[in-house]
């Protein structure tokens, strides 16, 4: 996982369009994780044992103000997943790794894990928690949708056309 020591570029000011790869995911779960709880702190779960996963239930703990700065980038990220692009209304973890050009985007479960957490909190709004009612899978949320990586040749045209929606 040689990519993983190069360090993502994330801007602070403004929104930077990132591609939904191990390196950003990582890099963003860093900033928002929280090493304690207080209340300026949130948390989310993924699986949960009332929806019959008693045995993986964990929660995640994430700075208040870092997760809400990040919730336009990650719901950015969650919109190159294949199944946005597909218009899935649920998926199960396997569909999570694979993106709009067919390939997967995590080689670890550890930082599919990640992102899942960071997309469902209620205020990032991107999923909902896996039920094994339903399937071992995941509701999607309405307000996501497609996007591009930077690296897509389409991306500049693409770009140009939806920017304002992502843009202050």
């Amino acid at each position: 996982m040689g990519f993983l020591n190069k360090k993502p570029i994330i801007k602070s000011e403004g929104f930077q369009p990132l591609e939904l790869n191990e390196g950003n995911v990582q890099a963003i779960f860093n900033r928002c994780e929280s090493k304690e709880y207080d209340t300026e702190t949130l948390w989310s779960d993924v699986f949960r044992a009332e929806l019959g996963y008693s045995d993986k239930e964990t929660t995640v703990f994430f700075e208040k103000n870092a997760i809400l700065q990040s919730k336009r980038t990650i719901q950015y990220l969650f919109g190159q997943l294949a199944g946005i692009h597909q218009n899935i209304k649920s998926l199960s973890l396997n569909q999570f790794y694979m993106t709009y050009g067919n390939h997967k985007w995590a080689t670890s479960e550890d930082a599919l894990m990640k992102l899942l957490y960071l997309g469902a909190r209620n205020e990032i709004n991107c999923i909902f928690p896996f039920s094994k009612k339903q399937g071992d899978t995941s509701l999607i949320s309405s307000t996501l949708f497609p996007t591009l990586s930077p690296k897509d040749p389409a991306f500049p045209a693409w770009w140009e056309a939806h920017k304002g929606e992502w843009e202050d």
